[in-house]
């Protein structure tokens, strides 16, 4: 069942700019991904993860004197 959202003129041209630069081919693709990114973060966010840096060869234990 389809469902109408109304928006600003300046969302639905930001959403079409987004669907063109991410190669999507429906606004509803757009929303979806935005919604996926948006969840992953806050979960990223709620562990953590979201401050953990890249592992470099200098964190490596057995080379701390």
């Amino acid at each position: 069942m389809a469902t109408t959202v109304r928006v600003s003129r300046s969302t639905s041209e930001n959403l079409e700019t987004l669907k063109k630069q991410l190669g999507m081919r429906s606004v509803e693709e757009v929303i979806d991904f935005l919604i996926k990114e948006y969840r992953k973060k806050r979960v990223m966010n709620a562990l953590g993860l979201d401050e953990i840096s890249e592992f470099m060869e200098e964190d490596r234990l057995e080379d701390r004197g």
